[in-house]
């Protein structure tokens, strides 16, 4: 048989020591010889948790089973391809497809007994998740840092990597950033300057404006008084914290949650967050409060020249590299015949990645004329939203798109397996009452089955909100395109600029700039509406 000897370590430590990865090669090596299978390749998923199916071994897999190049995927023990017992029907179904069967060397050859061994491993993943995060919360609260890849910049760890300590060669930087700030420089005049005064960024070569407003208002730079601290943290953490000030670092402030389209991170609320205390950065309060008061109100849409911008906000975007484009404004000073100077603004719009680090970064070195942009983008909205047929046809685009998007494979899988589990469970009780089962195997066995259950039932839960709030949006557009059709054309026409721009927004309206000097319209569900084209003359629609 054509067999691919896969393995699976779930931490960066074990894959850099590559221990485990040795063994469980070995092991596969010396079963494949005795069964005198012939070795495709060798696939190692170094540093990923069996919990996620977002892993390059497996995708490689997947390329191997389509090109019908393997007969058999093996593995040491059955949680090495997957501690989730949903994602191993699902791969295993699509490698059936090709013909290829999954193997570990634990199965048991038996469909219960398999299914055990994955509940039991799906269940060992849980409760090592469920300790591990009690264990970092408990030692939050105790006032310990929870230690990541990076500390907070201008902070280092101490040697048993429970506290911060200053780093005073970081700490300048951010002591200048609140300077600057202070002073009423902007965010992107910041980062330009401390750039040009040779302070290293976090990461990568430059300092980026979401990096300085992130230092801006991070608490672990406002110093806290003793009374402010004894409010935030334990007694047993402020007994050993001594009068000077202390800033504040918050564990516990984020948690990523699944979604239909995969994970995403949510912020929790801040009661949930746990204070922990950290040396004073040594940036007086005045000139944080005073850094902060002066870019809270900031915008990516504020006026410049006291002008609306229609495309802001990420509406109209690079072609290119996909940035939003940032709004500008250049001055120009004419004198007139008769001496009379005379300013002028000239509003447009240009790709914020080529705006920051040159071709660099981004080929898209054109400006867009913000009033001829606006004007042309317009009248293709207008043009189209005028027009039933065009209309129903694009309604009719987005559900088909939103159709494909659905995944009812993945709520017919839960549902099954739902079914399987809840008839063990009925058999295990069955077992108790005619005697061949104790109270205490009962319950021993049930624990982790109902903790599965329960995570499907919520997982299946999900899924349906998720459907009705699908279904919830199409009416909820079908209903907007009819008031839209009864409101047209005088309503349409008398727009101001910030409406335009919601309109834009309801429309899901997204346009991109072309180095081809020529401007693509999309809307709904990335639906091509128009393609504006920049002549010598102006701007015209093809």
């Amino acid at each position: 048989m054509r067999v691919i000897h896969y393995v699976r370590v779930s931490t960066d430590e074990q894959g850099r020591t590559g221990y485990s990865v040795r063994e469980q090669l070995h092991t596969l090596k010396a079963y494949s010889e005795a069964q005198g299978d012939d070795v495709v390749e060798e696939i190692a998923d170094e540093g990923y948790s069996g919990a996620s199916p977002e892993r390059p071994g497996l995708f490689r897999v997947m390329e191997l089973a389509e090109s019908g190049e393997v007969d058999i995927v093996r593995a040491v023990k059955r949680d090495r391809f997957f501690r989730s017992r949903l994602y191993r029907l699902l791969t295993e179904r699509d490698l059936e497809e090709f013909g290829v069967k999954m193997e570990a060397l634990n199965d048991t050859g038996h469909r219960i007994g398999d299914g055990v061994t994955d509940d039991f491993a799906e269940w060992e993943r849980e409760e090592i998740t469920r300790r591990t995060l009690s264990g970092k919360l408990q030692k939050a609260r105790e006032g310990k840092i929870i230690a990541g890849r990076l500390p907070v910049y201008g902070f280092g760890y101490t040697p048993d990597r429970n506290y911060y300590e200053v780093d005073e060669a970081k700490m300048v930087a951010v002591r200048r950033i609140f300077s600057l700030i202070a002073s009423g420089v902007s965010v992107t005049g910041t980062a330009r300057q401390v750039d040009e005064e040779g302070f290293p960024p976090p990461q990568g070569t430059r300092w980026q404006r979401p990096t300085i407003r992130e230092i801006i208002f991070d608490d672990s730079y406002l110093p806290h008084s003793h009374e402010e601290m004894a409010a935030l943290v334990s007694p047993d953490v402020l007994a050993c914290l001594d009068d000077r000030p202390h800033g504040v670092w918050y564990y516990n402030r984020r948690e990523v949650v699944k979604t239909r389209k995969g994970k995403k991170v949510r912020k929790k609320p801040k009661s949930e967050w746990v204070a922990v205390p950290v040396p004073d950065a040594g940036v007086p309060r005045e000139t944080v409060e005073s850094a902060r008061r002066a870019i809270e109100n900031n915008e990516k849409f504020t006026s410049a020249g006291r002008r609306e911008w229609e495309l802001s906000r990420g509406i109209i975007r690079c072609g290119e590299c996909g940035c939003a484009l940032v709004a500008l404004t250049s001055h120009y000073d004419y004198t007139k015949k008769d001496g009379t100077k005379v300013k002028y603004l000239r509003p447009y719009y240009r790709c914020a990645t080529y705006r920051r680090l040159g071709r660099e970064g981004c080929p898209m070195h054109r400006n867009l004329h913000a009033a001829n942009t606006e004007e042309m983008v317009w009248k293709a909205v207008r043009s189209a939203v005028l027009s039933p047929v065009r209309l129903r046809k694009a309604l009719k685009a987005r559900r088909a798109r939103s159709d494909t998007r659905r995944d009812g494979r993945r709520l017919e899988a839960i549902l099954a397996r739902l079914s399987e589990l809840r008839g063990r469970r009925e058999g295990l009780i069955d077992l108790a009452l005619d005697g061949p089962l104790s109270k205490a195997e009962l319950s021993e066995r049930l624990v982790p089955l109902d903790a599965q259950i329960k995570g499907l039932e919520d997982e299946a839960k999900t899924l349906r909100r998720e459907e009705e709030e699908l279904r919830d949006a199409e009416e909820d557009e079908q209903t907007m395109l009819r008031r839209l059709e009864a409101s047209l054309p005088s309503d349409l026409d008398a727009l101001t600029s910030p409406e335009r721009r919601e309109f834009y927004r309801r429309l899901g309206l997204t346009v991109l700039a072309n180095r081809d000097k020529s401007l693509t319209l999309r809307w709904f569900v990335d639906v091509e509406l128009e393609v504006i084209r920049c002549q010598e003359k102006g701007m015209s629609t093809k």
